[in-house]
């Protein structure tokens, strides 16, 4: 990789990390709006769903998953979390164990292969 070619990455990089922090506060606006209830109607709780599996596809899975985990903790701090391992690999450890002892408000489930097998079998039609 030449000079030009890290510029270029280090360019787009600066791109991304503007275009999420625009994102971001869009995002940050509208949960603003739609939860300013005034009255009975008011959220006490806020869940965070992640699903994914350590196949290492794309670098180190579990550091890009505890990364993405703290970015969106330190938004929404004393959310749940729940965490989905699908179709774990039997070769690999499972983040499920981790998880658990890092973050206190997390629930987590593993998807075993035999459940994975019966529903990318299905074929969903869509309206």
């Amino acid at each position: 990789m030449g000079i030009f070619d890290k510029l270029l990455d280090n360019r787009n990089m600066h791109w991304r990390v503007r275009q999420a922090d625009r994102n971001w506060k869009r995002w940050k606006w509208e949960l603003k709006r739609k939860f300013a209830h005034k009255g009975a109607a008011k959220v006490n709780k806020f869940s965070m769903v992640v699903v994914g599996r350590n196949d290492n596809y794309g670098g180190d899975f579990s550091e890009r998953l505890k990364a993405t985990i703290d970015w969106n903790y330190n938004r929404v701090p004393n959310c749940e979390l729940i965490y989905v391992e699908w179709n774990s690999i039997p070769d690999r450890p499972s983040d499920t164990d981790w998880i658990s002892k890092r973050y206190p408000n997390s629930k987590c489930f593993i998807v075993p292969n035999s459940i994975h097998q019966i529903y990318s079998r299905l074929t969903l039609k869509y309206p």
